[in-house]
């Protein structure tokens, strides 16, 4: 069975385009595609994979923050993002001083070190992920965003939507893998643009940037952003078993996440962007907005 891969290690590269990958039934990222037909048959349709988190029954609203940048800096001056660094820094001085006698010479691993790693890893993004669902919503505001920003975010609408409504369908997986493959290739673009004009260091930070700008105008939900994420790994997976094991050993496809971002926490970082931030603060965001699913997905999950 061939794949979609890309460099192992490397979640920036560009594919490499195989023959077999098949879209799953309600997928929207490309790259949950190549194993959709084994993932269905093993666990189930791809919308029910990862456990809804628990929420309050009385509705929150999050301020919307409009500044990628600002929300960029917002979240990294977190406790919690602090907390992640200052772990990791420790785990690396201490792992560092066991070998620095064979590396002669050689300065140690930095704090910006681990920065740069921390943020190309999954543990970034489930933190970014928190901070969406409980703390601070990504507002789009073209206003604020560049011309050439604001054209490709449009163009990547597009091609989401020609995706979703090839998906709803629900007849041609070819059909549907070709505009998977023209949604993801907008995807890029967009992203490249937040890294060249300085909004995101990376793109996959960017990715992030993009996907959450895609919530806010409701076309993703966070389950998806979430899963797609957890699901990255199945790309470099080669056969049935190798399958089976990773799905059945991801942790979020057997509980109930827990966020990062207690509510007494969270409730302290609202507030201190509400004073801080005045320029950036743009309304407030219901946060069950966030959890719902596309029309084009709810119409086409009901319909199984």
């Amino acid at each position: 069975m061939s794949s979609e891969r890309r460099k192992p290690g490397n979640i920036n590269s560009k594919p490499d385009k195989g023959e077999g990958g098949i879209m799953p039934d309600g997928c929207t990222d490309i790259d949950n595609q190549a194993f959709a037909t084994i993932r269905a048959s093993l666990m189930g349709s791809l919308p029910t994979l990862v456990s809804r988190e628990s929420r309050e029954t009385e509705e929150r609203f999050l301020p919307c923050c409009d500044d990628p940048k600002i929300y960029l800096q917002t979240l990294r001056n977190t406790n919690e993002y602090r907390e992640e660094i200052s772990t990791r820094m420790k785990e690396t001085q201490v792992r560092w001083a066991a070998i620095a006698s064979q590396y002669p010479g050689e300065m140690a691993p930095t704090e910006e070190d681990v920065k740069a790693v921390f943020e190309e890893s999954p543990d970034f993004k489930s933190l970014f992920w928190d901070f969406e669902q409980d703390v601070l919503h990504l507002k789009y505001n073209p206003k604020k965003m560049s011309k050439d920003f604001n054209k490709s975010f449009a163009n990547y609408r597009i091609r989401v939507r020609a995706s979703l409504e090839e998906i709803g369908k629900g007849s041609n997986v070819e059909a549907m893998r070709q505009k998977d493959l023209e949604r993801s290739s907008a995807h890029d673009k967009v992203a490249a643009v937040l890294v060249q004009e300085g909004v995101a260091e990376t793109e996959f930070i960017a990715r992030a940037v993009v996907r959450a700008f895609l919530i806010d105008v409701g076309e993703d939900y966070l389950q998806s952003a979430r899963q797609a994420d957890a699901l990255r790994g199945l790309r470099n997976l080669s056969d049935r078993r190798a399958v089976a094991k990773f799905l059945s050993d991801i942790p979020d496809f057997k509980a109930i996440r827990v966020s990062k971002f207690t509510p007494e926490r969270a409730q302290i970082i609202r507030e201190s962007f509400r004073s801080n931030q005045p320029e950036s603060y743009n309304g407030e965001f219901p946060q069950s907005k966030a959890f719902k699913m596309p029309i084009q997905l709810s119409v086409q999950k009901s319909g199984d």
